[in-house]
């Protein structure tokens, strides 16, 4: 993990200190069009529901991993809450391991 590049978006740090990663300047669909510009490995997004749903609206998400846990929480923040229309899906792989957690795989249609 220490190898890889990361950019940290963020509303509330001033700087980072995770070797090889650097705090975002510019607006998260900004960093990551110009990410997508650049040769290289995939980019992978770990963040929150308002960063996916921030990307989701301007199409700058090529593939989304959908991990179902076998939990019950009540509550909780809606899955990407705040795109405004609608984006179909094509299923492209899914595993269910032993350990009861789903992973769905999907691709903009």
């Amino acid at each position: 993990m220490n190898e890889l590049r990361k950019i940290v978006f963020s509303m509330t740090l001033q700087k980072v200190g995770w070797q090889n990663a650097r705090l975002a300047t510019a607006a998260a669909e900004a960093e990551v069009a110009r990410l997508k510009q650049e040769t290289g490995r995939d980019i992978a997004i770990p963040g929150g529901a308002k960063l996916a749903a921030s990307l989701v609206q301007f199409s700058l998400i090529d593939e989304c991993r959908f991990f179902i846990n076998p939990v019950v929480l009540g509550g909780g923040t809606p899955l990407l809450r705040g795109v405004e229309r609608r984006r179909n899906l094509q299923l492209v792989n899914a595993e269910a391991p032993t350990s009861g957690v789903v992973a769905l795989y999907y691709q903009p249609r």
